[in-house]
């Protein structure tokens, strides 16, 4: 149940006035990026998604937006979700992989990245840009922001979505022929060892998924 006074905290009740100058000015696209991120792995109350929806729309102030996020940092996280609001992430917040980020608004504006860990006596982790049969390696402030682009989509859409463009298993980079795992985005076996005992709960909802579709989760392709 949402109280009054919970829907009231995702607003400041000050008058403008009151409140310092800042709070007043336009809220920034990662404070937005951050509040979509947070909806989209937290447990958020239907009131609550229709109130930041009529905020959003009406002009978020930056003071609102603050309160938002705090707000939804503290709800709890839906079942096997990500964590997309990870407070400047690092490349150890992002498993060994390939990832597949949408960047902007076209389907095909995706952006491709691959994390491996490297070294023989002491394993450390780089980030990679894959452009078609290539592959460069990012630094400074171009591998910080293609880690947080990756946190941001969230880890599991990332990789799915690799699964999905790219046909190929985004851990093992083996071609997918199985519609079910071509739906998940990774194989069988790197899909049980990646989720752990989340995997069934993926696997159920993709076959679902699938078959409200019409298709046969089970044809290969």
């Amino acid at each position: 149940m949402v109280t009054d006074e919970q829907l009231k905290a995702l607003r400041s009740e000050k008058p403008p006035e009151e409140l310092p100058a800042w709070t007043q000015h336009p809220a920034t696209k990662p404070q937005i990026a951050y509040i979509k991120g947070l909806v989209e792995d937290r447990e958020v109350p239907e009131a609550w998604l229709l109130k930041i929806k009529e905020m959003t729309e009406a002009g978020l102030k930056k003071g609102d937006a603050g309160n938002i996020i705090k707000a939804l940092k503290a709800r709890p996280f839906k079942p096997d979700a990500d964590d997309r609001s990870i407070n400047k992430p690092t490349i150890e917040n992002v498993p060994p992989g390939r990832y597949a980020v949408q960047t902007g608004q076209d389907a095909n504006d995706i952006s491709y990245y691959r994390v491996k860990e490297v070294g023989q006596d002491t394993k450390y982790r780089i980030i990679l840009q894959i452009a078609g049969p290539s592959e460069h390696l990012l630094k400074g402030q171009e591998a910080k922001d293609a880690i947080k682009s990756i946190i941001r989509f969230g880890l599991g859409d990332a990789a799915v979505m690799y699964g999905k463009t790219i046909g190929r298993c985004s851990q093992c980079n083996t071609r997918i022929t199985n519609r079910l795992s071509r739906e998940l985005g990774i194989g069988p076996i790197c899909g049980g060892r990646v989720y752990g005992e989340g995997w069934e709960r993926r696997v159920n909802s993709a076959r679902s998924a699938l078959q409200a579709r019409g298709l046969d989760p089970a044809e290969n392709i």
